[in-house]
């Protein structure tokens, strides 16, 4: 059996949802797969207030979870639907995945 832990490097850029409410709703899901038919994306953005960090990554946190970028989940994609789910989420920043 391989067991793997998505974490972001100490350095990279943090990603914070434009509407803070939208924190409760990623609590939510711990353990339990979305309804993909009701899955509305929720809107991210780049933490820029400095209490983020500062280099680019393909993971990188949004709150305490894992957020990949597009060219993560290209590479890990089969991996990562194959324990879970993949949900797309909203951002100007750039094509991000919860």
């Amino acid at each position: 059996m391989n067991v793997y832990e998505l974490r972001a490097a100490d350095n990279a850029i943090a990603l914070a949802y434009c509407d803070r409410s939208e924190y409760t709703r990623q609590h939510e899901l711990t353990g339990r797969p979305a309804d993909l038919a009701r899955w509305s994306p929720p809107a991210v953005e780049i933490v820029r207030d400095g209490s983020g960090g500062t280099e680019p990554s393909d993971i990188m946190l949004l709150g305490v979870e894992p957020a990949l970028t597009a060219r993560a989940v290209a590479c890990m994609g089969d991996l990562l639907r194959a324990a879970g789910q993949v949900l797309p989420l909203l951002s100007a920043d750039g094509e991000y995945y919860l």
